[in-house]
């Protein structure tokens, strides 16, 4: 489990890295709103990582434990994002648009990973 745990936290640290990368790159070439994405999405990893030590430390020792803590955060936490998008689309403003796909696209991106390694037969 501990391999598991090892490598999910890997995961977050390398695409939080190449964010910020990207978002250092993008400030360079005066690009902006690019760079903003990228900095949404590295503070998205931030987040998830936080949490996903956090349901490690609540249940050390219970795999089934840690998924379930950690599944539900994938859940809660974007619910405000949703309604946020929803509210962006009736809107029309464009740039809220982005900013909440790119935070609910990041967010699935991380569950689908997750269960990825979690399912794994180490």
């Amino acid at each position: 489990m501990e391999n598991k745990q090892k490598k999910f936290i890997q995961y977050l640290d390398k695409s939080m890295e190449s964010c910020v990368k990207q978002e250092q790159q993008l400030i360079a070439d005066s690009r902006k709103d690019e760079a903003n994405m990228m900095k949404v999405k590295a503070n998205i990893y931030d987040i998830f990582k936080s949490m996903f030590q956090l349901s490690v430390k609540n249940k050390p020792r219970d795999p089934a434990g840690i998924s379930e803590a950690f599944l539900k955060k994938l859940d809660s936490i974007p619910q405000n994002w949703m309604k946020s998008y929803d509210l962006a689309r009736r809107n029309q403003d464009a740039v809220k648009i982005l900013v909440e796909e790119t935070k609910l696209d990041t967010v699935k991106e991380i569950r689908n990973v997750f269960m990825k390694i979690w399912e794994e037969q180490i």
